[in-house]
């Protein structure tokens, strides 16, 4: 009885861990490169079955086709909530009223237990107000003031996936252009290359979990 009981227990804490890591997960950094620019152009997080499309703004949008009921808040549930999606499928969603922060009201605040924050004015500048800062576990950080002045408000990091960009530290050729998404590294042409190229992707190499490349003439 007693290692059936150790089996069982076993199996909870296995399922309950396997839940828990399904519970948000980063699906897609789509990253757009053409010849002379390369941009994330948003990111997709599953949370349970609903899948968060993120912007380069940092604002959240619902992407999911999902089965299941679907329903709205009302007028009785506040302000801040009428009319916006209620329930998904088996997910519940809800919204920040305005008591805290005015300016999040009626954004994203969770999804089941999945808490959902903004970068507010005591933590960011103000290029950065309003952009998500936490989808649950998954932490998004941008450029501030105190990194340098030529990338302010750019993205910085999802969860361990580190974000930069060429600055002025590397010449004046390239300075905003993106320099590498985690093991990604981009290179550009500068003047030392010839100057009829300049600014003209050089190189992409390395792999980078999650980071979907879509090549294009002009974006």
């Amino acid at each position: 009885m007693k290692t059936l009981s150790k089996y069982i227990l076993l199996s909870v804490i296995l399922l309950a861990l396997n839940f828990s890591a399904r519970a948000q997960t980063l699906y897609n950094i789509n990253l757009h490169v053409s010849d002379y620019k390369a941009a994330i152009r948003s990111i997709d997080m599953m949370c349970d079955s609903i899948l968060l499309h993120i912007d380069t703004n940092g604002r959240i949008n619902l992407r999911s086709v999902t089965h299941g009921n679907i329903e709205y808040y009302t007028n009785f549930d506040g302000e801040y909530r009428q009319g916006k999606l209620k329930i998904l499928g088996n997910d519940t969603l809800d919204y920040y009223d305005n008591f805290g922060n005015d300016k999040n009201t009626g954004k994203l605040k969770s999804i089941n237990n999945i808490a959902i924050t903004y970068c507010d004015q005591f933590s960011s500048s103000d290029k950065n107000i309003g952009k998500v800062k936490s989808i649950g576990s998954i932490n998004f950080t941008y450029n501030e003031t105190y990194n340098g002045f030529d990338n302010v408000g750019k993205l910085s990091g999802i969860g361990d996936i580190k974000i930069a960009y060429y600055d002025r530290f590397d010449g004046g050729d390239n300075i905003g252009k993106l320099k590498s998404i985690g093991n990604t590294k981009l290179a550009w042409t500068d003047r030392f290359d010839g100057r009829q190229n300049i600014g003209k992707l050089k190189s992409l190499k390395g792999d980078t979990p999650y980071l979907n490349i879509v090549t294009t003439e002009r974006f």
